[in-house]
């Protein structure tokens, strides 16, 4: 076991305490249909066709791409979906027609190949499947360990098309569309418990879409919101958990088409396109006093965000930045760093340093390890590399206004 212990004193001057705005950190051309952070935020998999591509978050750079041997899918198909485990430890990308094949991220290789006829999602704990049928027929939960499936839950007249698992795993969300006998058709959004499969609460999404489908579920990272936007109408709702209100309809918002969304910590992604005026613009709305609080305009496939606070939208990497809103100064801030096989553990006494990054290097100059992750109150923990051996190194933390460097001994 490696042990390490050390005091940094940070000088720091008008430190926020309440508002954030965000920067670009960095612009490649990556480009992709789908992709997801790591759990820590180190790294990005990218969906390029029907394969995994992984790159650094912190400057953008390609590592490695994942082996598909053993996955089940045709060529003439490409991924419409990759989802993230709770622990990280599995990527689940969907095809057409429900086929799925789940990743290990350790290995970089495929774990196994599945087929649910619908949209799956996979439980943060990693050992079941959720799944809404495409044919409208079931929505079931299958055991990854036992290879069989556990409840099934037959549902009458309803069509799904999306569904996603909430982040603490007690909800499954569905987006469905429910036909009468005059052929009438409403758009539904289901959040269902995952013991049972017993609905908690059915949203109605009146004057939704008509004519279109479903293009993604998404929750934020605590699980107070849960929204569903339209593929072709490119409108969004998103609802409190809750309270169960209706808390957004992008309709009132914006005049040009809404194209994704997504979550970070206070607030809510909206990318907006209006192609044929070549306008492009993702915006950041504070999710209390729902007012657009920043933007930029760069042309996006998709957007994704990690539970550290970046946003990823195929070609463009997305920080937040402390800004200062108060006189107070804080001259002291006390990280008390020790690691438990190889697991940085990172105990900071102070407020929160946004988007920090940290790298380490030997004493030749040459970086060993290095990532993007925001430094919150109290236990914050980071995989180091296990190529990393006793020795001296020099830990370097930079973040806005701040850069400070430290000499650090790592010992068995």
């Amino acid at each position: 076991m490696k042990k390490l212990m050390f005091i940094v004193v940070l000088l720091i001057a008008s430190v926020s305490l309440f508002s954030q705005e965000y920067e670009i950190a960095w612009e490649k051309d990556i480009g992709g249909s789908f992709a997801q952070f790591s759990k820590d935020g180190e790294y990005i998999y990218v969906a390029q066709g029907l394969e995994i591509w992984k790159y650094r978050s912190s400057d953008g750079e390609y590592i490695s791409k994942f082996d598909t041997l053993g996955a089940n899918f045709k060529s003439d198909k490409i991924y419409n979906g990759i989802i993230i485990s709770g622990n990280g430890n599995f990527i689940v990308a969907r095809i057409d027609a429900g086929d799925c094949v789940m990743f290990d991220t350790k290995t970089e290789k495929v774990f196994k190949s599945l087929n649910f006829g619908g949209s799956s999602d996979i439980s943060p704990d990693e050992n079941y499947i959720y799944t809404a049928r495409y044919d409208g027929t079931y929505l079931t939960k299958f055991d990854i360990m036992q290879n069989k499936q556990i409840i099934q839950r037959k549902i009458i007249n309803e069509v799904f098309s999306k569904a996603k698992l909430s982040h603490n795993g007690k909800m499954f969300a569905t987006a469905s569309i429910y036909t009468d006998v005059n052929k009438k058709r409403t758009f539904y959004l289901t959040l269902w418990d995952t013991e049972t499969l017993t609905e908690i609460k059915r949203f109605q999404l009146e004057n939704f879409a008509q004519g279109a489908e479903f293009q993604e579920i998404k929750f934020s990272y605590d699980d107070k919101f849960v929204g569903v936007n339209a593929l072709d109408t490119y409108e969004s709702r998103i609802f409190n958990t809750q309270s169960l209100d209706l808390v957004i309809n992008s309709n009132s918002f914006y005049t040009m088409h809404l194209s994704d969304f997504a979550f970070l910590d206070n607030d809510i992604i909206f990318y907006f396109s209006d192609i044929e005026k070549s306008i492009y613009k993702i915006a950041c709305i504070d999710n209390k006093t729902l007012k657009e609080i920043q933007s930029f305009n760069k042309f996006s496939r998709f957007i994704t965000t990690s539970s550290n606070n970046l946003l990823f939208n195929s070609n463009t990497l997305i920080s937040p930045i402390t800004i200062g809103v108060t006189d107070e100064v804080i001259s002291e801030k006390q990280i008390n760093i020790s690691t438990i096989k190889n697991t940085l553990i990172v105990e900071n006494n102070s407020i929160p340093i946004y988007t920090p990054s940290i790298k380490l290097f030997d004493l030749k100059g040459n970086t060993l390890f290095s990532i993007i992750q925001k430094i919150n109150t109290g236990a914050n923990r980071i995989t180091l590399p296990r190529t990393i051996i006793n020795g001296t190194y020099i830990i370097q933390i930079e973040s806005k206004g701040l850069n400070f460097s430290q000499k650090i001994l790592i010992e068995g």
